[in-house]
């Protein structure tokens, strides 16, 4: 198995080495399957699905280039767990497509459960804890809510601080906090002096200020999506008594390019992928230069996950493999080297991913925390 995990690190690589040919073991006469990718490409979160189609069609390229092509269908979920559904009946039983890149929770989820060993490969962008499990045809490609849950308790112990948590009530966000962040600080005697809910998209955070402005904490935890940070973040400015507050969180600080307004860049500490902090070396910088080429911006870490996705399917396409469970066979407790970095896999498929401590500079990059 050492032979699969060498070879599966000098696919991903082969993005960085131009002219690489690999072997091809494919038979002769057999068509290939095909790759199918699931993304939210139209409605709220087509946001997060038009960077992971630039990924795959980025992975497509360079795959023709190291001579291991492989052929891909997007379809639109619209990050609805029930089109999911409709889109998994369709592919397995009319086109007969058995191999899928699925995006966000709700969706990785819905296709989790609705297939399996034998029928399907799941190669999932999701961090909910749920997925996967040791019945399911799933890999997960991406940090796990319940990894970053476990960083966070552990960081959050070494204090004897009071904190407040300010979470989305985000089907992953609930999850990791109700299964992993409360038992883990009461387990630990963390005093958590209250718990702040909020709704994805919302924008009216004054409760939120009343409940820091009777009850001070000198902590906070603010997990959710990085688009409802700043009006929660606002919140807590205005009371004007948030300049010591230190601010702890987890993946969805990425989505933030500046300091927010009236906190300083010394007072938050987060967790995210090494990818998103400027690291993982040259693979990563020649994949960050890749997607700047095709889009103007810069590339995000779903992006960059879902590139590995891809490369890690054509790799194993291209040596031979092509039933679902021969890949769930070579996947499961081992590790690869993508451009995000170190991934490995436990025996259900669970990743566990490079994540590192991150801060913000004073011109609101996202930086390694010393």
């Amino acid at each position: 198995m050492i032979k699969y995990i060498n070879q599966l690190s000098r696919i991903i690589l082969a993005s960085v080495f131009f002219g690489l040919v690999f072997g091809c073991s494919q038979q002769e006469g057999v068509t290939a399957p095909k790759l199918v990718a699931a993304l939210p490409l139209t409605g709220d979160l087509s946001f997060l699905g038009t960077p992971g189609k630039t990924a795959v069609e980025i992975a497509q390229k360079e795959a023709e280039k190291a001579e291991m092509p492989f052929d891909v269908s997007f379809v639109d979920t619209k990050a609805n767990p029930k089109e999911m559904a409709t889109i998994l009946r369709k592919e397995l039983d009319v086109n007969q497509n058995k191999f899928f890149i699925v995006t966000l929770s709700g969706p990785s989820l819905t296709a989790a459960e609705s297939v399996s060993k034998d029928e399907a490969l799941i190669l999932s962008i999701a961090i909910h804890p749920a997925i996967p499990s040791s019945d399911q045809p799933v890999i997960r490609f991406c940090l796990s809510a319940a990894q970053e849950g476990e960083m966070l308790v552990e960081h959050l112990s070494k204090s004897n601080s009071r904190i407040g948590l300010v979470v989305s009530r985000d089907g992953a966000t609930t999850y990791e906090v109700e299964k992993t962040i409360v038992p883990g600080l009461q387990a630990a005697e963390k005093s958590i002096a209250w718990t702040e809910w909020f709704d994805v998209g919302q924008r009216d955070f004054k409760n939120l200020a009343a409940r820091f402005t009777s009850s001070p904490v000198d902590e906070i935890l603010l997990l959710g999506y990085g688009s409802d940070f700043p009006s929660a973040l606002s919140s807590l400015a205005s009371t004007g008594k948030h300049q010591s507050l230190r601010i702890i969180g987890g993946i969805g600080f990425v989505e933030l390019h500046k300091i927010p307004n009236g906190f300083n860049a010394d007072q938050f500490s987060f967790l995210a992928p090494a990818f998103s902090l400027g690291l993982g070396g040259e693979k990563a910088e020649n994949f960050r230069k890749r997607y700047l080429d095709a889009t103007g911006k810069m590339a995000p870490y779903d992006a960059a996950y879902t590139y590995d996705a891809a490369m890690t399917f054509t790799g194993l396409l291209h040596e031979g493999k092509s039933k679902p469970k021969e890949f769930l066979d070579v996947l499961r407790n081992h590790t690869i080297q993508g451009v995000t970095g170190t991934i490995s896999w436990d025996g259900t498929g669970e990743a566990t991913t490079d994540i590192r401590w991150g801060t913000f500079d004073e011109t609101g990059n996202l930086v390694p925390q010393s």
